[in-house]
């Protein structure tokens, strides 16, 4: 991949995250972890199934030993040239999930799919619930089990089923105009998929 794209997409994928995700505070604990720098933004150009399966699993386990470690908590492997529309690439995370289950790492790790056309079971397309998982490009976002684990414990257990609709509730409390500032911009510029 030639820097000038690696940059753009690495810059929408890091001003998403900040500005949207903690910004709006869609992920109330993602905050923390960013400011301390336990992110880590991969940008993978291939676009084939199989050749992308292995190179996620590559790029997940290249980042294992900074999980353990506690370098990091939180991977984001976006795909800004997969051309598969959303349940074409919940398939392969599906693929990929299964892998990391094969290799003993979802001992370590969890997954998140993110997507410009994600959409929850049962949604309309264009139900602002879906837009909490929309995102750039598609991207994978693997997540340091043990860190969720203690989310979980603090917590309880329902606290996703409590973001989901806190989200839910926001997202649809803005007017057309917000809603295009705040959200649709930062999934819309993004010229997804690429050539």
């Amino acid at each position: 991949m030639d820097s000038s794209l690696f940059d753009v997409v690495f810059q929408n994928t890091k001003k998403w995250v900040e500005e949207v995700v903690i910004g709006l505070n869609l992920c109330p604990f993602a905050k923390k972890s960013w400011n301390r720098g336990a992110w880590r933004i991969d940008i993978l150009e291939e676009d084939q199934h199989l050749p992308s399966l292995n190179l996620i699993i590559a790029e997940i386990e290249s980042a294992i030993p900074s999980f353990k470690s506690g370098e990091i908590e939180n991977q984001l492997i976006a795909l800004p040239r997969c051309k598969d529309s959303f349940i074409p690439f919940l398939n392969l995370s599906s693929l990929v999930e299964m892998e990391l289950e094969v290799r003993g790492h979802l001992e370590e790790v969890q997954m998140i799919v993110f997507h410009p056309e994600f959409r929850f079971e049962g949604e309309a397309k264009n139900a602002r619930g879906n837009y909490v998982n929309r995102s750039p490009y598609p991207t994978l976002h693997i997540l340091k089990k043990e860190a969720m684990d203690e989310i979980v414990a603090v917590h309880g257990e329902e606290i996703g089923l409590e973001l989901s609709m806190n989200n839910n509730t926001f997202l649809s409390s803005l007017n057309e105009k917000e809603f295009e500032v705040k959200i649709l911009s930062y999934i819309k510029n993004s010229n997804w998929p690429l050539a």
